[in-house]
């Protein structure tokens, strides 16, 4: 199944074939995710994935999400740094085309889209936040 937060930002479009205009819904709402558990409204879409998944560490106000495990674990750390290739990526190469260029998607187009945001918010909700405290 597609995760419920891409499909439900799709689901509209999808059902009349705006496959472009349904895949732009998802990957806006998968940014928005990511922006609300960041809490970083302040920031321009570009943005948003870089912030959050920044390998350098979390300060006041700018928290990253990291993925479940020993910061040391190799698994970790692979997973950490393939999420801000993916997500720059998904970024790159998914929401920009789809804001910017007015071409329709195929249905096949816009589903293999569909599930790189499933994934990628599947990943999102599996990594926890790192912040600090504003006052250290």
């Amino acid at each position: 199944d597609m995760h419920p937060l891409v499909w439900g930002a799709a689901r509209g479009q999808w059902r009349i074939e705006l496959y472009r205009e349904a895949v732009s819904s998802a990957v806006g709402a998968v940014i928005d995710h990511v922006r609300q558990l960041t809490g970083r409204t302040d920031l321009d879409d570009k943005d948003v994935f870089t912030q959050a998944f920044s390998q350098s560490p979390p300060k006041a106000g700018a928290p990253r999400l990291r993925w479940l495990g020993g910061n040391q674990d190799q698994t970790v750390i692979s997973m950490n740094r393939g999420l801000l290739s993916f997500s720059t990526g998904v970024h790159a190469a998914i929401r920009n085309p789809t804001t910017h260029d007015r071409t329709q998607l195929s249905a096949q187009e816009a589903a293999e889209r569909l599930a790189a945001l499933s994934l990628l918010a599947t990943w999102v909700e599996k990594c926890r936040l790192d912040s600090v405290d504003a006052t250290q």
